[in-house]
């Protein structure tokens, strides 16, 4: 569930016009080129907000204006191309430096080669010079050309990469470490924080310093790295409209104005030879193209469709918008004052990263198609082929439209930044930012806070003393919030460069109490987390080394660091009164808050020793007081290992329960690192009772750990009060045409920064079967454990479905409640904004919502000794409970757990003498599940019975 937020970027001049911009591709600056009356041709760099970058002076030409702009691909470096031929260059100081230039015409043509190693600058007047960088940061001329007609396209020949037939797991491996998100999407949330300290962006990539120019009459030019000059095609004057490179063959493509998209083979000298040609229909002035994946092509010609051209098996496509503005257009209509214009898209660009197509139209709107992994019905499955695109007999279906968004006046260009999820958009007189962001929630101690638009949140207050209902407040703020945190009465909320606090004032009784906010501190911080604990904000700044405990206005009273050997902190969790810090390096470390200042609990942890193959922590959470830790990692090729691991501090061991096989370690023999489990074998066990209950606790009727097999954690949270529950939200992990997903470890290249980490050969994670029950076959489950106090083991408890078209993602878990949010589309069409959070009540305590403290502890002391099978204790826990309705719940657990021995003892407190009677007669039944089922029959249960 996310929102795109926009900025408007604040231009220095109000009243100019915006010609071109330009994104850097590794970091998040927006480069745009301006024209006004007073100021005449200026240039401004932004930042991801839209603001100008403090202390630079920018520079401006009274009639000139900035007619190109080039990126270097790895350094902060602008290379700025004027209409009087100038060359300005900025390298992050306060001020542009000229270069000498030969161009005294407008500058056409100005690009980097994919590394940097080659900067070409054509003119009006057919100038073509190449340059290069030198180790102080000086531009040097290598070659100079006068072609004597001016330049209007350039594209660089580029390496090939090379893709594999078949289920590319191994370039999914290696997308995943270059933080592809398309690849990550298969998985979870969650993005790598360390492999960028590892693996290099271009990683086994060379630079290519060859290349293509158009010319203006139609000819097309090939330059050697050396600058050698040949002439290759001739459109016999019909002008070029674009050209680009395939960057998976030795492809040339060129589009000209007529609307001929020709395809060229590329030989080892440069010359190009047609291997297909078509002719598109439509207006050559706002046509374009665009790469939309491996050899895909997508091309718009002056209408609302999108044409999609596979260049490797020739398959075409076409995708259709309805205009968004198409009601208001009908209402004028109606009245006879339509005077809207057609609506047509005027750009288009292509976010590789998110799969994201985006597609700019004369009126403001911007259309965007997703490009869906998994299939349309909710699963995984991949389909064999370069793209790694679903299983359709329509291609167009793959493409999934997601909401637009809409901007002031006509767009004339798009573009997407290729490192970040930033859409910049230009409509001449104002240039936005539109950032992608998931909507942010927290939820403790009975408050919740949900984002519902950039700048307001929903929060709700939960009754004490009417668990389930609540009191709601809409929060407004002038921030674009980035992230929120609650507690009893404060909610912390953060953009980019700003927190500020809010204190929740409860006023009236109970049954018709308002709540109320005021603010109560506000200060500048780069905040990349943040919680609350009493009367303290503990800040995670990006960046940054050390935990800063701040007050609400902001001063710093205690620094939490992290020494050199243990990493900067990419994460914290805060449970009770012990906040757990994870590391870049793989250290977790345990801070106690319980006392005025913070202690460091116990030592820390080294996960890089402790667990084969470690790659990065993704989630690390100790419980309320502070003898156990959960944790989820990601392996060395950065996808998520389907172990939830429980670190218990006092005896320093480390175990875990596999989500991938359904099995504790000790029991885990058929390793899912290199022994692979099929689905028959699955099956079989799961259809084997007595195996089952050899390798794992039985917890109900056909709910075995088997029913949580074949899936990996999203998220873990422990019971803010409870230390023993732990409650875990799997997915299932992504399907394949065969039972086992390998994911072999990408092999570092030579010449790239080698990992600190053992790499492994393979990864292999076993697949869900198609034949599963409600539990098995839901996407997203919530599988509770009990973390034994005398042992290092997880106990699994319960697993209880969430609904993939309802449910978002699991927020908390405070007893009797699963705390979840909901998505997006089940808020719109309510009157109120309240119900974003919904609450599923335990199935051991169903119809006890508002018991009291005490009887929830009896119930939860009750389910925990029956799970380990300590009847004593189990009877014990509750034998000072006088409620029928407390007896009533636990009978119901009897039906799911079978244990009828327990039923006898709980229909006598409920003083229900028939069902005793029928049960006792059950009991001659030789079928354990007659017995059950008569059980069922005496509660009303009718439901398990069948």
């Amino acid at each position: 569930m996310s929102l795109y937020f926009d900025s408007k970027v604040q231009s220095p001049d109000l009243g100019c016009i915006n010609i071109n911009l330009e994104w850097h591709e590794t970091h998040p600056l927006l480069a745009v080129s301006s024209y006004s009356q007073d100021r005449g041709g200026f240039v401004t760099i932004y930042d991801e907000l839209g603001e100008p970058l403090p202390d630079v002076l920018w520079p401006q030409h009274p009639v000139a204006q900035v007619t190109a702009l080039a990126w270097h691909p790895t350094k902060k470096l602008l290379v700025t191309g004027w209409e009087n031929g100038e060359l300005r260059v900025w390298a992050g100081d306060p001020e542009f430096i000229s270069v000498q230039s030969v161009h005294q015409t407008p500058i056409t043509i100005l690009q980097w080669s994919t590394l940097g190693g080659r900067l070409v600058s054509g003119d009006a007047a057919g100038s073509l010079v190449g340059s290069k960088v030198d180790s102080r940061g000086h531009i040097l001329t290598v070659f100079h050309h006068e072609l004597k007609e001016p330049l209007t396209h350039i594209a660089f020949r580029q390496n090939a990469k090379h893709t594999t037939q078949g289920l590319d797991m191994n370039g999914l491996a290696k997308a995943a470490v270059a933080g592809d998100e398309l690849a990550l999407d298969l998985f979870s949330g969650w993005r790598p924080r360390t492999a960028g300290q590892r693996f290099s962006l271009h990683s086994g990539q060379g630079d290519n310093l060859c290349f293509y120019i158009g010319a203006i009459s139609g000819g097309l030019f090939y330059f050697t790295e050396e600058g050698t000059c040949t002439e290759v095609l001739n459109t016999e004057g019909v002008p070029l409209k674009k050209i680009l490179y395939h960057e998976h063959k030795d492809d040339l493509i060129v589009m000209t104005e007529d609307l001929n998209v020709g395809q060229f083979q590329v030989n080892h000298s440069g010359k190009v030879t047609e291997t297909m040609k078509v002719k598109l229909t439509g207006r050559s002035q706002d046509a374009s193209m665009v790469w939309a994946g491996p050899g895909l092509l997508a091309v718009i010609t002056g209408d609302l469709s999108v044409r999609f051209w596979d260049l490797d098996t020739g398959e075409s496509y076409l995708l259709d918008a309805e205009p968004v503005n198409s009601a208001l257009a009908a209402s004028d209509s109606s009245a006879g004052a339509s005077n809207l214009p057609t609506e047509v898209f005027t750009s288009l660009s292509f976010c590789a990263q998110k799969g994201i197509l985006s597609a700019g139209t004369n009126v403001g709107s911007i259309v965007m198609w997703r490009f869906i992994v998994g299939d349309l019905n909710g699963g995984d499955g991949l389909k064999t082929g370069r793209s790694r695109s679903p299983v359709s007999t329509d291609p167009a279906q793959n493409w999934l439209r997601e909401p637009p968004c809409n901007v002031r006046g006509a767009v004339k260009h798009i573009a997407w930044s290729r490192s970040h999820p930033l859409l910049a958009v230009n409509t001449i007189t104002s240039v936005y930012v539109l950032r992608e962001q998931e909507l942010c929630a927290h939820y403790s101690k009975l408050v919740s806070a949900v984002q519902v638009s950039p700048s307001q949140l929903v929060v709700e207050v939960e009754l004490k003393e009417d668990r389930g209902k609540c009191h709601t407040l809409e929060l407004s703020t002038d921030l674009q919030v980035k992230g929120v945190a609650v507690t009893t009465d404060h909610v912390a909320l953060w953009s980019s460069k700003t927190l500020v606090v809010y204190q929740l004032i409860t006023e009236g009784l109970v049954e018709d109490a308002r709540i109320m906010s005021k603010t109560v501190g506000s200060f500048s911080c780069e905040v990349e987390s943040a919680l609350i604990h009493d009367q303290s904000l503990l800040v995670l700044e990006e960046d940054g080394s050390a935990i800063e405990v701040r007050t609400f206005q902001g001063t710093i009273k205690q620094m939490l660091p992290t020494s050199d050997i243990e990493g900067r902190p990419i994460g914290i969790q805060l449970c009770g009164s012990f906040l757990t810090v994870a590391t870049a390096a793989g250290w977790i470390k345990i801070w106690d808050l319980s006392r005025r200042e913070a202690k460091q609990h116990l030592s820390p942890k080294n996960l890089e020793d402790a667990i084969d193959d470690f790659g990065e922590i993704i989630m690390a959470t100790c419980n309320s007081n502070g003898t156990k830790v959960s944790i989820t990692v990601a392996k060395s090729n950065f996808l998520p290992d389907p172990k939830l691991f429980l670190w218990d501090i006092e005896s320093d061991n480390l175990q875990y329960f596999n989500l991938a096989s359904g099995k504790l370690d000790i029991h885990d023999v058929e390793d899912t690192e290199h022994h692979p489990v099929d689905e028959e074998q699955l099956a079989a066990n799961s259809t084997d009772e007595q195996s089952v209950v050899m390798h794992t606790p039985r917890i109900s009727s056909g709910t075995t750990s088997q029913d949580v097999s074949g899936r990996f954690a999203l998220s873990h949270q422990w019971d803010e009060e409870e230390p023993r529950l732990l409650v875990c939200e799997a997915k299932l992990l992504p399907r394949s045409g065969s039972s086992r997903i390998s994911m072999p470890q990408p092999e570092p290249n030579s010449g790239m920064f080698s990992s600190r980490r053992a790499s492994s050969s393979t990864m292999t994670m076993i697949v869900a079967s198609d034949s599963d029950d409600n539990s098995k076959g839901a996407e997203v489950v919530l599988v509770t454990f009990f973390a034994t106090p005398d042992s290092e083991q997880l106990l699994l408890q319960d697993v209880t479905s969430l609904q993939s078209g309802k449910h978002s993602r699991f927020l908390a878990v405070h007893t009797p409640y699963y705390v979840v949010l909901c998505k997006h589309s089940q808020q719109q069409g309510s009157k109120t904004l309240s119900g974003i959070v919904e609450r599923l009540i335990m199935r051991d305590f169903e119809g006890l919502q508002n018991c009291d403290k005490p009887t929830r502890d009896a119930v939860l002391d009750f389910s925990y000794n029956l799970s380990i099978g300590n009847m004593d204790e189990a009877f014990r826990a509750i034998k000072t409970i006088r409620s029928e309705a407390v007896w009533e719940s636990l009978a119901r657990m009897c039906v799911k757990t079978k244990r009828l021995d327990v039923a006898f003892v709980c229909l006598g407190h409920m003083k229900h003498a028939r069902g005793a009677m029928a049960l006792r007669e059950a009991m001659k039944e030789p079928e354990l599940e007659a017995r059950v089922a008569m059980l069922a029959v005496q509660l009303g249960l009718l439901v398990s019975c069948i």
